[in-house]
């Protein structure tokens, strides 16, 4: 069991403070109660839930392999982040498959880490709207 303290705490109901967090088994929280006693100046917040990430730093997610995926995880959690979306930008169709097999094992790895939550695709249906995307590489999408 893991007990954290602040000041003030963002709960479904709003701001609340000064709070104890209980941190149990699993890393699931058991508690928040009333905290007694000096507790540090410091906000509790949920993680954040990153949609868009092409990459951070000098790593490309279409790219990354094998402990990239490791920093990847310590730069969001470092920001907060609790799960994400690696993103693909848009790409040859043949690209994609190599990029989403390396996410699926990056999302199997066991530990505490940031969730991938699924993969977001930038491309290649665009509806016709290519905008900063390569033109050659976005299409129309036709039903199955």
């Amino acid at each position: 069991m893991t007990s954290l303290r602040a000041a003030r705490a963002l709960t479904p109901e709003g701001w609340t403070g000064p709070v104890e967090l209980v941190v149990g088994a699993g890393g699931r929280i058991d508690a928040l109660r009333r905290a007694t006693g000096p507790v540090p100046d410091r906000m509790l917040v949920p993680g954040f839930v990153d949609v868009q990430v092409n990459g951070h730093e000098d790593i490309d997610v279409a790219t990354a392999d094998g402990a990239q995926w490791d920093r990847l995880d310590a730069l969001l959690a470092g920001q907060g982040v609790t799960s994400w979306c690696p993103t693909l930008v848009t790409a040859p169709v043949a690209a994609y498959p190599p990029a989403l097999a390396r996410i699926a094992t990056a999302a199997a790895r066991a530990g505490a880490r940031p969730a991938i939550a699924g993969v977001h695709l930038e491309g290649p249906f665009l509806g016709g709207r290519a905008g900063a995307h390569r033109a050659r590489h976005a299409g129309a999408a036709e039903p199955a």
